[in-house]
């Protein structure tokens, strides 16, 4: 699964927002039509397997960044309840600067375990 685009009409301090996640898209979303366009990138070209993805988040404290990261989160376990997601998984996040949170879940034992790491 790749995440390749974000739409975030309202949440804490982001509104009417797109991001893209994808070098091989480029998706804009067209609040007024209620129209999503997606282009390929035809001269996209990795330098990574075609397995690996690399995403990242980066912006001025205070733009939204871990915003989108809890909002990906919160989306991300409600597909679990849902059964959407049905292999296991880890998540590495943080709530502070001086603390880093794992989950893990089990589809295959529907256990979720959970540590914490203060600096």
């Amino acid at each position: 699964m790749e995440l390749v685009y974000l739409w975030v009409e309202e949440y804490k301090n982001i509104k009417n927002q797109g991001f893209n996640f994808s070098p091989r898209f480029m998706c804009h979303y067209d609040k007024n039509k209620n129209e999503l366009k997606i282009e390929e990138k035809k001269d996209y070209v990795s330098i990574f397997p075609p397995n690996i993805n690399v995403t990242a988040l980066v912006g001025e404290n205070g733009s939204g960044k871990s915003s989108i990261g809890e909002l990906l989160i919160l989306t991300f376990f409600e597909w679990l309840k849902l059964g959407k997601i049905s292999n296991h998984f880890v998540l590495l996040y943080s709530e502070s600067k001086n603390q880093i949170l794992i989950s893990s879940f089990s589809q295959e034992t529907k256990s979720f375990s959970a540590l914490t790491f203060n600096n």
